[in-house]
């Protein structure tokens, strides 16, 4: 009487469940990346995702505090899993395992999710939010947006201190987190096409990051006017102080003192200070300060304010702003769930 009842309920549960069948995609230049199928929420469409893939070197050692590199080629690449979270002092409390690892540093990834291999969609570049000192890829899963016919990107970018910190310096360059987006970009424009993606239809949509950091890439100089084709922007403005870090050499300051180093008045004794710390210390000396963009940074990314900047731009094309309803709720979330 027993058999009868498992055999019913595994039937029902390889209905339900989805099956994560292995897809393969070859990268010209790069290697082959190995991802997972999955189903949409509302419709239960069929979906490939390819989750973690590193595009730049990791940012740690002499990377560390530097313009991000291109990732070196592999043969084949395991993308069924979402990457490591870049270093951000929230999680790592919550979570003390991300502590650990061969590399926590090593967070440069993105996901591509995708149904059509062999078609021409749009793309959406997804940019998460989080005041340029939280927040992570897989905050963000498809299972909406794939009811569409589209490929949707989401990166994840250097935060905090050494995302966003700086003295404008080739030690300490500051706005390399935005750097990061850029590289990301361009990796879009290399390799979407693999994935069924129209790399010259890519829309960049991004929520809150302190401001707009789509509206930074619109206005940078430096952003190529191929990289992406369209903007909506949520809850966020390029043209908003807020986005601007009005004093980057006094925080890098704060973050010195906070970390007891016993020089903290020069720029190079800040910079030594800040570069030798340990990861750790150096998420809890800038968990306190406010980050934005680095006006004259070195890299000349954001050459003035994005207001001055935005009529200059590259890019040639509309933008759509809105704002997030209960925008603020994200703070509840995380009281609720953990």
């Amino acid at each position: 009487m027993g058999s009868p009842i498992i055999i019913s309920l595994s039937l029902c549960l390889a209905l339900i469940l989805p099956s994560f069948a292995k897809v393969s995609v070859q990268l010209p230049g790069l290697g082959k990346v190995i991802g997972n199928t999955n189903t949409t929420l509302r419709t239960g469409k069929t979906f490939m995702q390819f989750r973690g893939i590193p595009y730049a070197q990791a940012p740690s050692g002499r990377n560390q505090f530097k313009a991000p590199v291109k990732r070196q080629p592999w043969s084949t690449f395991q993308a069924t899993e979402y990457g490591r979270v870049c270093p951000q002092l929230k999680e790592f409390n919550r979570l003390p395992n991300l502590m650990t690892g061969e590399d926590r540093e090593d967070c440069l990834s993105l996901n591509v999710f995708t149904k059509n291999l062999n078609a021409k969609q749009p793309v959406i570049f997804y940019v998460h939010g989080g005041s340029l000192k939280d927040g992570f890829a897989s905050q963000y899963p498809p299972g909406y947006l794939l009811e569409q016919d589209i490929v949707l990107v989401v990166p994840q970018y250097r935060l905090g201190v050494f995302g966003f910190a700086g003295t404008k310096s080739y030690k300490m360059p500051g706005n390399l987190g935005f750097m990061d987006i850029m590289l990301a970009l361009e990796w879009v424009q290399q390799h979407i096409s693999a994935f069924g993606g129209d790399k010259s239809n890519v829309t960049v949509f991004d929520e809150s990051s302190r401001g707009d950091l789509g509206g930074a890439l619109l206005a940078s100089p430096k952003t190529p006017a191929s990289s992406f084709h369209r903007l909506i922007t949520q809850s966020g403005s390029a043209v908003d102080t807020v986005l601007v870090n009005e004093d980057p050499i006094g925080q890098v300051q704060r973050v010195c003192r906070a970390l007891r180093c016993t020089q903290c008045e020069r720029i190079e004794d800040m910079e030594t200070c800040v570069v030798n710390a340990d990861l750790w210390n150096i998420l809890r000396a800038g968990d306190s300060e406010n980050y934005g963009l680095i006006v004259g940074d070195f890299y000349g990314t954001i050459p003035q304010t994005p207001a001055q900047l935005i009529g200059t731009s590259n890019i040639d094309g509309p933008t759509r702003t809105s704002f997030t309803k209960h925008d603020g709720s994200v703070v509840e979330a995380y009281l609720y769930k953990f």
